[in-house]
């Protein structure tokens, strides 16, 4: 699963590590709308291709702005429900 989320987690360096190790272990992936522009959700784009996420989970006006985004480079991701 992918998430198009803002990124929450404690400066606590130890917290990091345990959240960062939990994303890897349960395969998620997370991407920071608190950074999305044209240049980001190009790398995306292609991150996602790679890692073929079943769902994308996120706040609405963010997948709203990916999808469109992929609408106008005529891309899609496959395998995404």
């Amino acid at each position: 699963m992918a998430w198009l989320w803002r990124e929450y987690w404690s400066p606590d360096r130890k917290t990091r590590l345990a959240k960062h190790i939990n994303w890897w272990i349960t395969r998620r992936r997370l991407y920071n709308v608190l950074e999305m522009s044209a240049a980001t959700m190009d790398r995306w784009t292609q991150d996602l291709h790679a890692y073929q996420p079943r769902f994308l989970f996120g706040f609405p006006s963010a997948l709203a702005h990916l999808a469109r985004h992929l609408a106008a480079k005529g891309t899609e991701l496959p395998g995404v429900r």
